[in-house]
């Protein structure tokens, strides 16, 4: 899987570190084997940098409902714990909905155009306990100029409606529509449906780190996802594939087992596809090392 456009270099050297393995803390359904060939293709570039890496453990890290976000193991000053992470939040913002258990989302998944600006502050203040919780849980497994690399998805300005991460879950929110229009599903399940994700812009990442105090970054970098099919599939069916993968679970405890998921993929794929020939979409993914303070 060829995720970056630009070469990985690094600005400063240290001595090679201890092997470690990090945990792997799931969040919903199974780590795709993808994510690790993601990780693993980041140490793959020549120079110092990869060179010290690649002899690290490659795990894959992703937060998990219901606040193993602070699970700690003690590892040494030398470890470079690389990671994975769809910035998962670890709850649905509370924010969100209204004092009789109301969505104040109603229609939407995530952040869209329609959304009231409570929703996308609800969300970035979700955000913020969460991955500061997750540094400072980081902080405490590693000793002063331990370092630790995250892969994160994210935006690229300070509009949380783009042609990006988010406008994937634009789609599912099209595609719950469909199913109800179809009466598959019932409306109130849809309005009440909200996913555990935020993508933070470079400036949010970056204000966060420096507030909670643990770290500072070393480096930050931002790619543009490629769009790599196989088997002649379509780039709507292979993302399709992958929502699927991460949303399954979550859609048959919400909605219950009868859905049918395979028409509300299908129908996803075919409106990704539709959406290409009109105007691309570019997803971008952060990587991030950051250094104990």
């Amino acid at each position: 899987m060829s995720l970056y456009r630009k070469k990985w270099t690094h600005r400063r050297t240290y001595r090679s570190p201890s092997p470690s393995r990090c945990k792997n803390i799931r969040y919903g359904g199974n780590i795709s084997t993808g994510h690790c060939e993601t990780i693993q293709e980041l140490f793959n570039y020549e120079g110092n940098f990869s060179q010290e890496l690649r002899h690290s453990y490659l795990g894959c890290l992703l937060w998990k409902k219901g606040g193993d976000i602070a699970e700690t193991s003690r590892l040494d000053s030398s470890v470079i714990r690389p990671s994975l992470n769809h910035v998962a939040l670890s709850k649905v913002p509370p924010a969100l909905y209204d004092e009789h258990g109301k969505s104040i989302n109603k229609g939407n998944v995530y952040i869209s155009e329609s959304s009231p600006p409570s929703v996308s502050q609800a969300y970035y203040k979700q955000f913020q306990e969460d991955f500061s919780l997750f540094l400072k849980s980081r902080s405490e497994e590693l000793v002063t100029g331990g370092r630790m690399v995250l892969i994160l998805l994210g935006r690229i300005g300070q509009d949380h409606v783009d042609r990006g991460n988010s406008f994937f879950w634009e789609i599912l929110s099209r595609s719950l529509a469909i199913s109800v229009s179809q009466a598959e599903i019932e409306k109130e399940k849809v309005d009440s449906y909200e996913v555990h994700f935020y993508a933070a812009s470079k400036n949010e990442l970056e204000d966060e780190v420096r507030r909670e105090g643990s770290f500072e970054i070393d480096k930050l970098e931002m790619f543009e996802i490629e769009r790599e099919v196989k088997n002649g599939e379509s780039y709507g069916t292979a993302v399709a594939m992958t929502v699927r993968a991460v949303q399954e679970s979550m859609l048959c405890d919400h909605f219950g087992d009868g859905m049918d998921l395979d028409t509300l993929f299908n129908n996803y794929g075919k409106m990704i596809d539709e959406e290409m020939v009109k105007v691309d979409i570019k997803p971008i993914t952060f990587v991030i090392v950051l250094k104990k303070l």
